[in-house]
């Protein structure tokens, strides 16, 4: 197991976390954690209020990296997931992967899921999100057009 955290009477554990990335030719890589994750705490102010936030932060082969944080508040969590480019070329993230599990205590359809930027994929924990091209098609048919570009394969 890669990592494993609790907080709120939420808890996740990821086994697997992976990265694909696309260069400006298109050929894509795909890439895995080096090791175990290096963690770092801090206090972090948000909008939410005062909280804690524990980074778990993967080194990935190219000199590239992932990051993890977690924010614990006093009634809830945040979460938050970056990746840093640390070559000298451009990249296109095409895919961020974090498999494992998340347990909430109670019910799921209590925890809010949602994220503090404006997002139109907003629910709880007891209901299945619409996927990110859904969304995007969604948008485009508001205005009686389809979407001018192509969608990824893989829907998230």
């Amino acid at each position: 197991m890669q990592l494993a955290h609790s907080h709120a009477g939420a808890s996740l554990a990821l086994s697997t976390t992976t990265v694909v990335l696309a260069d400006a030719a298109g050929v894509t890589t795909r890439l895995a954690p080096l090791g175990a994750p290096r963690r770092h705490q801090r206090a972090a102010p948000c909008p939410a209020g005062a909280r804690v936030e524990t980074t778990w932060t993967w080194d990935l082969d190219g000199g590239h990296s992932l990051a993890l944080a977690i924010g614990a508040l006093a009634g809830g969590a945040t979460a938050r997931l970056a990746f840093r480019n640390g070559g000298s070329s451009s990249l296109r993230l095409r895919e961020l992967r974090l498999s494992g599990s998340l347990r909430v205590a109670g019910n799921p359809a209590d925890w809010l899921l949602t994220t503090f930027a404006y997002s139109r994929r907003v629910g709880t924990l007891a209901e299945q999100l619409i996927s990110s091209n859904e969304d995007e098609r969604r948008v485009w048919a508001g205005f009686g057009l389809p979407v001018p570009y192509d969608l990824p394969a893989v829907e998230t």
